[in-house]
């Protein structure tokens, strides 16, 4: 065929007749986005998305519809091509209506994938649920325990009755590993000769210096205190988070090869620059918010007042102090209601003072809930004014308040009431407004700055300091957070450094690309009417009257049973498809705005009536690769576009349900479709959005040798797909090659030999079966016939003529298929009688 050249981004390139601009400029490696392309059809230019540029021509041209041509000039990206199809992106999502990643993820600071998780808990895979929490934190065992699980604020389930329970779900898969005796530790790269220094071992910091070493860094931790952890040890109370416990976990980040230096103080030890002159190529600041906040009242520095995170760590060391019989929290956030709630372990009656309502109260209600169960009264309304009184504090004045007008945080500010003092008797008063981190620290020639809320001045999108080389995330960018945002703020700044040291540029780091139907709260009531009510699993605890004495641990989680339970209660609503959509990758790459052309619309039912595939109607974007491909590519026509305008799907024939079509099943739709509104039904309990392993094999269902894609995870099957264009199949597939090989652990198949005894098969050594076979075979022999095994390995064809040559030549119907009893079946009328094998299944052996 004859070649000819043009100009394809300023360079000379050779093209064959026929070839369109998009096959040229994939096959020199240019990435031009599409939607409506699939090499098996022929151009429709349907999503107009591979435009580019043609000299000589005004406005753009589709590349996959414009057939290459001697001398044209032709510029494939540009800002304003980039702009061009940056719209068409935005014109297809205004008919998108569905979530791409669940609300549940994209509450979680951590981006914890919490969908795929209980998916594959659903599935009984606890260890890949393991494996897919760690992969973006390395705390499950703590964040099971002291998350404020966020993420349940957002999960759909409350318009039915309430919550999945993610955090016990969590933290159940996070104890059965630590329990194991062989705790998951991910892959570590190899060294790369470059050393990070991590400054705080506290969640901020252990997480950054845990996926730094997995990427090959040296990393050493800089820690103040004896003992690792920071707030998690020394700011939540072990009846919340035992010590042990956070022990253990410790040790499975240490384990990856981390060097650790304790009892080093930043400021007081070593500076920024000490770490720099050490060979440190990168610094991480995690150093905490160990300040507190004044309450700003006269006698607040008597003996006998002392701060929340003070008395907690006191505690904590083992130095509890002696806080009297009667004690006054001033506060209404974690770390008041921990306080409070230690306290009253030592034996001591405890009265939180706060200056908002139980509504406004930033603490976890489930704390508040525990320490009023506890004993604990709370004084609502109700502000410190001053702690009068000579030596030691005595009692404490208060105000009444009422709430006026939302303040910056959003919440009614608290208005003194004139008039309403009243006093309070105590032994000890606990201050826990708030804390701050102490800039000192780290300040210095050529250090770090900080904000004038006392945090490390730095990016909070690529958490780098105003010094390159120094990032930092925690507390001590944020402010006082809890653990989860710690967590999160620690792996972001090791994405960070991670690309600093390798020398890319840095990206913000923020949530992930999705579209949604909408916030709970913007959704419509009956939207989930037909959802079955299942009542929430409930968490065991420890009885009142055994835990004031003790520090022992209150939340015992839930059981097996009820783990299996709730999980089967995720609504799923995350797209299955979401890390392998092309519409989404596209959308993310250009940054698409998803309010540009927004529409509203109801979402519509998914379509379910079918053995094999399901159709969500709110993801399809109208493409037509599904219509085309089943007319065009099968001759069955079995889909069409229906109605006109804004009023266009994509149906069956007549309005059917696709089983009642001419449909033959060979998921070509499912193949094509870029978006994920047609997918394949999954043999698993939920389908999740899983990372799968992918393995390339050979159809084996038949003798053409189809080429095709498994997707498993945890060795379990997931689904099939085939290339499109790609092999002598060139993605085409059949119903077996589509989704015959979901029966792979649904259809018995024999893994070892097995023999007959007294009418039941029973697992045999090979030189057992194989003796019994030919005792079989030597029986049939002798009374004048033949018996015939035919190996699960075969394929049709290879099965069929097995079974044709035993029938008419050697004049027998003694056949066994794989671990079937030989029954001589009724001799066949009008033609041969066949049977489909087991893919991949090894031979068996079976007495005739």
């Amino acid at each position: 065929m004859a070649l000819f050249e043009f100009s394809l981004d300023g360079e000379t390139v050779k093209a064959r007749e026929g070839e369109t601009i998009l096959d040229v400029a994939r096959r020199r490696g240019k990435r031009i986005p599409t939607l409506c392309h699939d090499p098996r059809l022929e151009p429709f230019s349907s999503c107009f998305l591979c435009l580019v540029q043609m000299e000589g021509k005004p406005g753009y041209v589709p590349s996959c519809a414009t057939k290459a041509a001697p001398g044209m000039k032709i510029v494939t990206d540009s800002p304003q091509i980039r702009i061009a199809r940056k719209l068409c992106l935005e014109l297809l999502m205004s008919a998108h209506n569905a979530d791409c990643v669940a609300p549940c993820r994209l509450q979680c600071p951590g981006n914890v994938d919490i969908q795929t998780y209980i998916a594959q808990i659903a599935a009984g895979e606890y260890r890949q649920a393991l494996e897919t929490i760690k992969r973006t934190n390395p705390f499950p065992c703590v964040c099971g325990r002291v998350c404020p699980h966020t993420c349940e604020i957002q999960c759909r389930r409350n318009k039915v009755d309430e919550p999945v329970a993610i955090n016990p779900l969590k933290r159940f898969v996070a104890d059965l590993d630590l329990d194991s005796g062989r705790p998951y530790l991910p892959e570590v790269a190899a060294d790369n000769g470059k050393k990070i220094a991590v400054v705080g071992a506290g969640p901020a910091g252990l997480t950054a210096a845990y996926y730094l070493r997995q990427k090959g860094y040296a990393v050493c931790v800089f820690e103040m205190n004896p003992k690792l952890g920071g707030m998690l040890r020394y700011g939540i109370p072990s009846y919340r988070l035992p010590d042990d416990l956070l022990d253990r976990e410790i040790e499975q980040i240490l384990a990856l090869g981390i060097e650790l230096r304790c009892g080093q103080k930043l400021g007081r030890d070593f500076t920024v620059h000490d770490l720099r002159e050490q060979g440190f190529e990168a610094v991480f600041l995690g150093v905490g918010a160990w300040t507190s906040s004044s309450m700003r009242v006269d006698g607040e520095d008597k003996p006998g007042v002392m701060a929340g995170i003070d008395y907690l760590f006191l505690v904590a060391s083992g130095r509890p102090p002696d806080v009297g019989r009667k004690v006054v929290v001033v506060g209404g956030g974690n770390t008041a209601v921990d306080a409070a709630r230690t306290a009253r372990r030592s034996g001591a009656s405890v009265t939180i003072l706060y200056r908002r309502t139980r509504a406004e109260m930033p603490a976890e209600d489930f704390e508040v809930d525990e320490a009023e169960r506890e004993g604990v009264e709370m004084h609502f309304l109700a502000a410190p004014v001053a702690l009068p009184g000579n030596g030691r504090v005595e009692r404490i004045r208060a105000i009444r308040m009422e709430l006026g007008e939302p303040d910056d945080s959003g919440r009614r500010r608290p208005v003194p009431i004139e008039g309403s003092e009243f006093e309070i008797e105590m032994d000890t008063v606990i201050a826990a407004i708030g804390q701050k981190p102490d800039p000192d620290c780290w300040q210095g020639d050529g250090a770090p700055g900080s904000t004038r809320w006392k945090t490390v001045e730095a990016d909070e999108r690529t958490h780098q300091t105003d010094v390159p080389w120094v990032f930092t995330g925690g507390d001590c960018l944020t402010g006082a957070a809890t653990a989860i945002e710690a967590i999160a703020g620690g792996r972001k700044a090791a994405i960070s450094i991670d690309r600093y040291l390798r020398g890319l540029e840095l990206l913000p780091i923020g949530k992930p690309f999705t579209d949604s139907i909408g916030r709970l709260e913007d959704l419509e009531e009956d939207l989930f009417a037909d959802v079955e009510r299942i009542p929430r699993a409930k968490g065991r605890k420890i009885k009142i009257n055994r835990r004031l004495d003790n520090f022992e641990e209150v939340e015992l989680g839930i059981d097996q049973a009820q783990v299996m339970n709730e999980s089967l209660r995720c609504l799923e609503c995350g797209c299955t498809v979401v890390d392998s959509c092309t519409l989404r990758s596209w959308c993310e790459e250009y940054d698409v705005d998803l309010g540009r052309f927004e529409a509203s619309s109801r979402p519509r039912p998914v379509v379910d009536d079918h053995p094999f595939v399901v159709y969500d109607p709110n993801k399809c974007i109208l493409c037509g690769r599904c219509v085309r491909i089943c007319l065009e590519q099968q001759g069955v026509g079995a889909l069409g576009f229906v109605n006109r305008g804004f009023e266009t799907t994509i149906q069956p024939s007549l309005g059917q349900p696709l089983l009642t079509t001419d449909c033959d099943a060979c998921g070509q739709c499912v193949n094509t479709c870029p978006t994920g509104a047609l997918d394949a039904k999954r043999p698993l309990p939920k389908p999740g959005p899983y990372q799968p392993d992918c393995t390339p094999v050979v159809c084996g269902f038949c003798g053409l040798g189809c080429r095709l894609t498994l997707e498993t995870s945890g060795g379990r099957y997931i689904k099939a797909f085939a290339e499109p264009g790609a092999f002598h199949n060139r993605g085409n597939l059949c119903v077996d090659g589509s989704f015959g090989h979901r029966y792979l652990e649904t259809v018995p198949c024999l893994v070892s030999p097995r023999v007959r005894k007294d009418s039941a098969m029973v697992e045999a050594g090979w030189p057992e079966a194989l003796g019994a076979a030919a005792g079989g075979l030597a029986r049939a022999r002798a009374d004048g016939g033949v018996a015939v095994l035919v190996n699960g390995a075969m394929t049709n064809e290879e099965a069929y003529l097995l079974g044709r040559l035993a029938r008419t030549r050697l004049r027998t119907n003694r056949i066994a298929f794989l671990d079937s009893p030989p029954q001589p079946p009724p001799r066949p009328k009008g033609g041969e009688r066949s049977s489909r094998s087991c893919p991949g299944s090894p031979a068996t052996a079976a007495s005739c």
